[in-house]
């Protein structure tokens, strides 16, 4: 309408829809396709809008690219995705901005194996081959826990108890103890 009210007929009776999007404002011409997709034509350009949801969305890196190739993922609490990678870590935040991350201060990532996020919503990195320990996101600096903390061997997953706590499946070296050792 002139008004810029808009309204739609369903099951035989008409309702105005009370919160309009801006691409249906200045409205020119609206056409339907099969299956329900409109297209519509204003001042502000055309627009397509699909009535069927998009179920796969894509996310990737040029091909060959080792932060394509994803050993876990793992949707924090904000709604972020995190990727553990061949090449460290990728965030996509749900602002559709990524990072990624192949460093912590000096130190470089390699392949990451493990995520979670504990209780407190801090967020846990881990690789099985690339470092000893684990990484600790608090959402504005990494902590490294290694040896001194316990971690002395690759931890390969991390995962988190029903109390929010962390418990790291780690693989040891020869220093560490054996499977066989009843110590």
């Amino acid at each position: 309408y002139e008004s810029g009210r808009a309204a739609r007929r369903q099951r035989g009776t008409w309702a105005f829809l009370n919160a309009l999007p801006p691409q249906m404002r200045d409205l020119h011409v609206v056409r339907f396709r099969a299956g329900g997709d409109a297209w519509l034509g204003s001042s502000q350009g055309l627009w397509l809008r699909r009535r069927s949801s998009n179920h796969w969305t894509g996310w990737s890196h040029p091909a060959g690219d080792p932060r394509n190739v994803v050993h876990e993922i793992l949707q924090t609490r904000d709604g972020s995705i995190w990727a553990a990678s061949r090449a460290g870590v990728q965030i996509l935040r749900p602002d559709g901005t990524t990072d990624s991350i192949d460093r912590i201060g000096s130190a470089s990532l390699g392949s990451i194996t493990g995520l979670a996020e504990d209780g407190a919503g801090h967020v846990w990195i881990s690789s099985g081959a690339g470092f000893e320990g684990a990484y600790r996101w608090d959402g504005s600096d990494w902590r490294y826990f290694g040896s001194a903390a316990g971690l002395s061997a690759n931890v390969h997953k991390i995962r988190i108890d029903g109390d929010g706590r962390p418990w790291f499946l780690g693989i040891l070296g020869e220093t560490g103890p054996s499977l066989a050792d009843p110590t």
